[in-house]
């Protein structure tokens, strides 16, 4: 009983004692704060800003802006531009039923130009007049707008400030190219569209988490791979960027773990980008549905059939072999070709049309960049990327490495070198990584300042934009106005590259080379991938 009552009588007295002298010293003495982990210390991103008016109503102004001279005329010039043959001829034969179809890349863009361009009518397309083309353009034009407002949250979710979300937006809005291709009936504008959207989504998801956002960014980036396979090495390089800061994190929580454990966390840190991976293939696949639906009818099944002759599903796997073969294959050789390496420097642009008015004015459209852009653009990607791999930021690397890698994806063809307007989605993406360096986003955390500096170069951005609209918009040009846009007068002059172009292709007598023009005017040419020469305008 006495060790019992010894026992009540510590637990009542001495012992509440001390408890009450340690708890005194808690108060007065505070912990020491627990040293930062290396993992998150080098590899965290910086704070979000939160977004308010400024982030809804610019992009939506330079986007209306940009609509203002996007949209009209698109029916200018009459006939198919440049690679229209090819996409605007296929859409011709969905809406008609009949015709060729070019299957050197997937539908989802065509399709969407097709639903442009029915309203028309089958009359319409059957003569490509005006009212077809400007219906197959429409669709390119409304995402072109659109995608602007998805740069500026793009460069928002890296996280940047808004003195770079503003000026990477206005870049790419300055960008004759981009305006180029958003008023013509291609591919590239949708891929883009789409590709943007996806990057979007998946920083959100990857940032804040939530299962709706991984699934929209596997929609979109799907979408984006349906219009045109250039997309697959954005998606690779956002994808692969997303899934090692997934694991790295993961990991870097259980570092006091074992190794096996620390593997275990990073592959359950991947899931839900799995799941991204499988719903961009499900959207891929139902790109087709329209057309498997169509049940052995239709020029798309046509095509297939003289190729290989599959139906149902397994015409969409041989049409995937078709696409691979015609990447790897290239264009033949013509005059508007020039070295992946080029590009960025605007060394070899392409003339998509050059005519001569009955008023002796000039009309022409001209497949070049903006220099402040373009130009820029490597040195940005090249020192965005050193900054990020020195500081182990995420949102540099995001800024730098996916556009970089899919300019070099280009290296990987062996076979005929590609054209100018390849570089477009390389540029578009990366004006973020233009816009921290000229912001001064790559000196330090807060992702860009405004400054005087970054004025500047954005006012004579759009200054570029205001001299070029008319060779971006088939507008009347005098003579004098269009030696004066020449920059490299002996590069860039049409009549030049025409001489080369007739000399290679044995077009140097005149009633020949304007039965070429012609046909090439209205689609009487062969689909690409049979012979590609003649849709390589000088």
């Amino acid at each position: 009983m006495s060790e019992t009552g010894g026992w009540g009588q510590s637990l009542s007295g001495e012992a509440p004692a001390r408890l009450r002298v340690i708890a005194r010293a808690a108060r007065t003495e505070p912990m020491p704060p627990e040293p930062p982990r290396p993992a998150e210390s080098g590899t965290r991103l910086l704070p979000p800003e939160r977004f308010g008016a400024f982030d809804v109503v610019f992009p939506l102004v330079v986007a209306a802006a940009f609509a203002c001279v996007a949209l009209p005329g698109l029916s200018r010039p009459s006939g198919y531009v440049f690679d229209e043959v090819y996409h605007a001829g296929s859409v011709r034969s969905l809406v008609t039923g009949r015709g060729p179809f070019d299957m050197s890349h997937p539908p989802l863009a065509r399709l969407l130009m097709a639903a442009g361009a029915a309203p028309a009518g089958r009359e319409a397309a059957r003569s490509a007049d005006d009212r077809f083309l400007a219906g197959a353009r429409l669709p390119g034009a409304l995402c072109a707008t659109l995608a602007l407002v998805l740069v500026y949250a793009l460069v928002r979710l890296l996280p940047a400030g808004r003195a770079a979300a503003a000026l990477a937006c206005l870049l790419v809005a300055a960008d004759t190219m981009f305006l180029l291709l958003a008023r013509t009936a291609m591919t590239n504008v949708y891929g883009t569209f789409f590709a943007l959207g996806g990057a979007a989504a998946l920083l959100s998801a990857v940032r804040r988490g939530g299962t709706r956002r991984f699934a929209l960014a596997g929609l979109l980036f799907g979408a984006a791979a349906a219009s045109r396979w250039t997309a697959v090495a954005l998606e690779l390089g956002f994808g692969g960027l997303a899934a090692a800061r997934l694991a790295w994190e993961a990991a870097a929580r259980r570092d006091a773990e074992p190794p096996a454990a620390r593997l275990a966390a990073a592959l359950r840190a991947l899931r839900p980008l799995a799941w991204t991976a499988a719903i961009a293939a499900l959207a891929y696949l139902a790109a087709y549905a329209p057309l498997v639906a169509a049940t052995g009818r239709g020029p798309w099944y046509r095509a297939i059939a003289d190729v290989s002759g599959p139906r149902g599903w397994a015409a969409v796997l041989a049409e995937q072999g078709w696409i691979a073969r015609a990447h790897a294959s290239g264009a033949a050789p013509n005059a508007a070709q020039s070295p992946w390496w080029s590009w960025p420097l605007m060394l070899h642009p392409a003339w998509f049309r050059f005519d001569t008015g009955p008023d002796g004015l000039l009309y022409a459209l001209l497949a070049v960049g903006n220099p402040l852009l373009w130009w820029a653009s490597v040195p940005a990607l090249v020192a965005t990327a050193a900054v990020a791999a020195r500081r182990r930021r995420w949102e540099l690397a995001y800024a730098a490495l996916p556009p970089l890698a899919l300019w070099l994806a280009w290296t990987l063809r062996r076979t005929a070198p590609g054209y100018i307007q390849y570089y477009f989605e390389p540029a578009v993406f990366s004006a973020p990584a233009v816009a921290l360096m000229v912001t001064g986003g790559l000196r330090g955390g807060g992702g860009g300042r405004p400054s005087a500096a970054a004025g500047v170069f954005a006012a004579a951005a759009l200054a570029w934009a205001v001299a070029y609209l008319p060779l971006a918009t088939y507008r009347p040009l005098t003579a004098d106005g269009y030696l004066s846009r020449l920059l490299l007068r002996d590069r860039w002059d049409y009549y030049t590259r025409l001489a080369e172009f007739r000399r290679a292709h044995g077009l140097e007598d005149d009633r020949v080379f304007e039965r070429f023009l012609d046909d090439y005017a209205h689609g009487r040419v062969p689909i690409e991938g049979q012979e590609r020469d003649a849709g390589s305008a000088p």
